[in-house]
């Protein structure tokens, strides 16, 4: 695949917010030439694409990023997009994290949310997963509350993590 970084050669790094119109879009003589050129060849001129990262606001007619990262543009296809590092948290056995309760109740368990996680939700029990807690003496957890807890059992491929607050054995 033929890519570019923005232009020839150089490296176009942007920030969110950033106006990229006078790099994106052609200005008229330029595009005279481009058609010119393409009605020469006989090739039919191919429509701009804005990927990853490229807002297009109709009231201005102007280009801003969203994202920050490399400005790339592939003229095979004329697609423009932003190349960032933006990589998801990947929940992991015993991993701590702060949640925040998502539902009441579901049978035994609350669904919590894992903010910036790949799979977002996971499953609390409402009383093992509590030093101390028995069936009849339950925390009283309300939905938008936060948690401080463990993530104790995790195989992503297959169901979605589940949490405790359960200090193991050994750890402080």
């Amino acid at each position: 695949m033929t890519s570019m970084v923005c232009g020839q050669s150089q490296l176009r790094v942007v920030l969110p917010g950033d106006d990229l119109t006078s790099h994106i879009l052609p200005s008229t003589t330029d595009n005279q030439e481009q058609q010119q050129q393409q009605a020469k060849q006989n090739k039919p001129s191919k429509a701009l694409k804005l990927g990853t990262g490229l807002l297009y606001n109709n009231t201005t007619n102007r280009i801003t990023s969203t994202l920050a990262g490399q400005l790339i543009q592939n003229p095979r296809t004329n697609t423009h997009y932003i190349r960032s590092n933006t990589k998801r948290y990947q929940p992991k056995l015993n991993d701590r994290v702060i949640c925040i309760i998502d539902e009441q109740r579901m049978g035994d368990y609350h669904r919590v949310t894992i903010p910036c996680s790949s799979t977002s939700t996971a499953l609390l029990h409402s009383w093992i997963g509590f030093e101390g807690a028995t069936k009849r003496n339950r925390p009283n957890l309300t939905p938008g509350s936060l948690l401080y807890a463990r993530i104790s059992v995790c195989n992503v491929a297959v169901m979605e993590p589940e949490i405790s607050c359960v200090v193991l054995a050994g750890e402080e």
